[in-house]
């Protein structure tokens, strides 16, 4: 069975990654005041983008139509002799990126059947549109997973109830440095009204919360003073979770919205690094991704893992724990 993937651009994974699995990425609109940039998950546009938040430029972001999604999935379908497309999304409750796409793509399918037949490609490949329910390495971490269990399945329909299987299985942690435009398609008023607070007392006096994402929902657990402080008390979690054989899969996702140098001097990311090392665990280490930083801002920090045994909280907080992971 020959399979293809798709992603859309906030998925984040390691660009290594992405070509050697041959991924095609659905690529976001980026726009401000002058601009409107298709993010592909270039490095270059990526490091732009990080730049012009630092000077407080304001973004919108918007996902591809069902048109433009239409002509997309055409090309990969006309260009590709697969027997089975497998499309893993932004969660639904953030983008309408995964509603799009089960309409294009059925659409696309049927139209480009004539087209494959002429060229002697399979005439109706299986499509199968996922709703991850995560962002940034929350869909990296399904991915990877995806690629790494497709050759035990000659079925797409099995292979497909996998992938779903392990949707609850992923733990994410986001620990956002700017929480003013985190989401990209506001449809749960409750949700946003809850943090609008926090989103004001961050700003204001450099609180940085630490959030849990699992299966689409949003949970803040524990906020600190600086983002240092509150990505040292991340990888202290991760810490604890190896030590404790939590990790499934021996892989961890981690991705930063800056340089992985500047984290050298965190100390309990320099013991993160160290102990997957000891225990064999696959680190994938990516930067944030250009749309997904308009929404949390740059040097932001997303960690994601499958794991058995989620989390309710991060860390208790240790009341006597006065010690400063700032980045430099």
């Amino acid at each position: 069975m020959k399979i293809g993937f798709v992603i859309d651009a906030v998925c984040d994974l390691p660009p290594k990654f992405i070509q050697t699995n041959k991924i095609h990425i659905i690529p976001t609109k980026i726009i401000n005041e002058d601009n409107t940039y298709h993010d592909y998950k270039m490095k270059e546009l990526t490091k732009q983008i990080y730049n012009m938040i630092d000077i407080k430029e304001d973004f919108t972001t918007d996902c591809l139509s069902k048109k433009e999604l239409f002509y997309f999935f055409n090309k990969v379908l006309t260009e590709y002799d697969y027997d089975f497309l497998l499309v893993i999304t932004t969660s639904s409750s953030r983008s309408d990126t995964y509603i799009n796409c089960i309409e294009a793509a059925e659409e696309s399918k049927k139209y480009s059947a004539k087209i494959r037949e002429r060229l002697k490609l399979k005439t109706h490949p299986h499509i199968e549109v996922i709703d991850s329910h995560q962002i940034s390495v929350g869909i990296g971490v399904l991915v990877e997973e995806a690629i790494k269990s497709s050759k035990e399945y000659s079925n797409p329909i099995e292979f497909t109830q996998h992938i779903r299987n392990c949707l609850n299985l992923v733990q994410t942690v986001i620990i956002p440095n700017d929480l003013h435009n985190l989401y990209f398609n506001p449809k749960n008023d409750n949700e946003n009204e809850s943090i609008s607070f926090t989103d004001y007392l961050s700003n204001a006096i450099n609180i940085k919360p630490i959030m849990l994402l699992n299966n689409g929902e949003l949970t803040i657990s524990n906020s600190y003073l600086g983002i240092g402080k509150s990505i040292g008390k991340c990888f202290e979690m991760m810490i604890k979770n190896i030590q404790e054989s939590r990790v499934l899969h021996n892989s961890i996702h981690v991705a930063f919205g800056g340089s992985f140098s500047s984290l050298k001097n965190n100390s309990k990311y320099s013991e993160f690094v160290s102990l997957c090392k000891q225990h064999e665990i696959s680190l994938y280490r990516s930067n944030i991704s250009a749309t997904l930083a308009t929404h949390i801002g740059s040097n932001s920090l997303v960690v994601s893992f499958l794991t058995n045994d989620l989390l309710n909280h991060l860390l208790d907080e240790d009341e006597n724990d006065d010690e400063d992971h700032t980045l430099s």
